[in-house]
């Protein structure tokens, strides 16, 4: 199984994680999960060495060079990590997958939604996960809450409200059109609340597919 986690920088998604991840381990222990995250990879040096390049304030780089450096991190983790995982059985839970770049490079930085699926379809063979958790919180709360946060942004954290409400208007699209694949959780909820409702709604989905395998 392939559970991805989406949402506006800022929108408490890897604080869900975290949780669920403390979760799994205690309720779960005869099953193996596999937690991971974009752009980067658990243990993969190349393509958390991307990761740091394509997301830090120092550099300028042009929307068609983001996408595909974007592209080329997910190829190495899909490769290295995620595809010998599945093919072990393991419940994969990534932070960040496609629809970011869909929503990011596709509708923030203008390259179109439709580009970036055709692109991301050649690098993953059409991969697309089983189910995916997106935290929906408005772009403007999405900026209130960055910057209050103790630590410098980095360079797409910098895009600033109208950036991010074009990618906010992206997911919307995404989901629209793909809408039995995401849950829909309330970013705006408490860190409490959020992560009991992901964790109600995982144990849904792991139900249902253990009775359906």
């Amino acid at each position: 199984m392939f559970i991805t986690f989406e949402g506006l920088d800022g929108s408490g998604k890897s604080t869900a994680i975290d949780n669920l991840k403390k979760y799994v381990k205690k309720n779960y222990k005869n099953k193996d999960f596999l937690f991971t995250r974009e752009p980067g990879g658990t243990g993969i040096k190349e393509a958390e060495y991307i990761r740091n390049f394509v997301l830090s304030p120092e550099f300028e780089i042009d929307p068609m060079s983001e996408a595909l450096l974007y592209l080329v991190s997910r190829k190495i983790h899909i490769t290295r990590i995620i595809n010998p995982a599945l093919l072990d059985n393991k419940i994969v839970i990534c932070d960040r997958f496609i629809d970011s770049s869909l929503a990011y490079q596709g509708k923030g930085r203008n390259l179109g939604i439709p580009k970036i699926q055709e692109l991301n379809s050649i690098v993953t063979n059409n991969m697309k996960p089983d189910f995916t958790f997106f935290f929906r919180i408005s772009p403007k709360v999405a900026i209130e809450r960055l910057n209050k946060q103790n630590k410098g942004l980095d360079r797409l954290e910098n895009g600033g409200l109208e950036f991010y409400e074009k990618v906010f208007d992206g997911y919307e699209t995404i989901i629209k059109n793909d809408f039995k694949r995401f849950i829909i959780i309330d970013g705006t909820l408490s860190i409490e609340k959020v992560a009991n409702i992901v964790i109600n709604e995982f144990d849904k989905i792991f139900n249902n597919k253990l009775t359906t395998n």
